[in-house]
């Protein structure tokens, strides 16, 4: 019996330490001639913003005009780049555990309602899915709350393609500079496009 419940409690162990919660890393490469950045764990491929051209055009935009600059995206070889979801930006974070993936802010795939914002904090005051006090500071070049080989470019809010349930026209954004995630609206708001395939 309690080879049994040892046999039992290393594979929930591992369940929960998984491959599903493996922490996100990445590396670049060079494809027809432009920098990819590709995640080891979810074998996601990220645009890297290295290029002079998309330094001169590229800038934070409505909802609309980012999924169209991803949908017309030809890069490195590849023609199918899109926005990504909330869940697909949180394996950027680096630096601040409660936005990183499996922290404490519950928005995700499984939770987009408005209210999720606060689910888990300790009290009033605690806002688990907002980091203003230290903005700036994270690991990254140019205190960007992501890893070296993200760059230093358009560190800011970044849309994904995740509804917020409870509202209209509204999306949730990572703000990989304060970081955050937060609602604002498809229209009237602008933030980065971030373009991402399955490799």
């Amino acid at each position: 019996m309690r080879a049994f419940f040892v046999l039992t409690l290393t594979l929930f162990l591992a369940g929960a330490c998984g491959p599903d919660h493996q922490k996100e890393t990445f590396t670049a490469e060079t494809i027809s001639g432009k920098e990819v950045i590709v995640g080891k764990v979810t074998g996601l491929m990220w645009q890297s913003y290295t290029d002079g051209n998309v330094v001169t055009y590229l800038k934070q935009v409505s909802y609309d005009k980012a999924e169209l600059y991803c949908a017309d995206l030809e890069w490195a070889g590849f023609t199918d780049w899109r926005l990504p979801t909330i869940d697909e930006l949180r394996t950027i974070v680096e630096g601040y555990d409660d936005v990183e993936q499996y922290g404490r802010c519950k928005v995700s795939e499984n939770c987009l309602a408005y209210a999720c914002k606060e689910k888990g904090a300790d009290d009033e005051n605690d806002h688990p899915c907002a980091n203003n006090e230290n903005q700036g500071t994270g690991p990254g070049p140019g205190g960007c709350y992501w890893a070296a080989v993200w760059h230093e470019r358009f560190c800011g809010p970044h849309w994904s393609t995740s509804p917020v349930t409870t509202a209209q026209n509204e999306r949730w954004v990572l703000d990989f500079y304060r970081p955050a995630i937060y609602d604002i609206f498809t229209t009237g708001s602008t933030a980065f496009p971030r373009c991402v395939r399955e490799r």
